[in-house]
């Protein structure tokens, strides 16, 4: 039986929990100083990043967005506002369109060419002797 979709997000919500802790939670604050993103479209990215396939624009929200107290937070429009601004800050890094992919009803992806992009810029570079 496949999974429902609230059991595929817990999963990623548990598989982004679980990389805050290998990473030191740092992941966003990387991305953040290496792209050259404010924090929470850092923490967009970093979530778009961590995740192996779809992350649905409620996640998006309610992780990066929403009050933890409270669970309110801006319309969910804010979602689409920052994945154009990633967007624009990818394209002014000279990577080609489309760089996340929008799935209506499923939610938004990196391309492959993103996550390696992104990942080369996480790389320590290396100090030349």
């Amino acid at each position: 039986m496949k999974p429902s979709y609230e059991q595929l997000e817990e999963r990623l919500r548990d598989a982004n929990m679980r990389i805050a802790e290998l990473t030191g939670g740092h992941l966003a604050g990387d991305i953040r100083s290496a792209i050259g993103l404010e924090a929470k479209c850092a923490r967009v990215l970093a979530m778009l990043y961590a995740a192996p396939g779809m992350v649905s624009a409620g996640l998006i929200w309610s992780e990066v967005f929403a009050d933890p107290a409270t669970g309110e937070g801006p319309d969910l429009s804010i979602v689409k506002v920052s994945i154009s601004k990633i967007r624009r800050r990818l394209r002014a890094l000279d990577l080609s369109e489309p760089t996340i992919v929008h799935d209506w009803g499923f939610g938004y992806r990196l391309i492959p060419a993103v996550r390696i992009f992104v990942a080369d810029r996480l790389r320590p570079t290396e100090i030349a002797a």
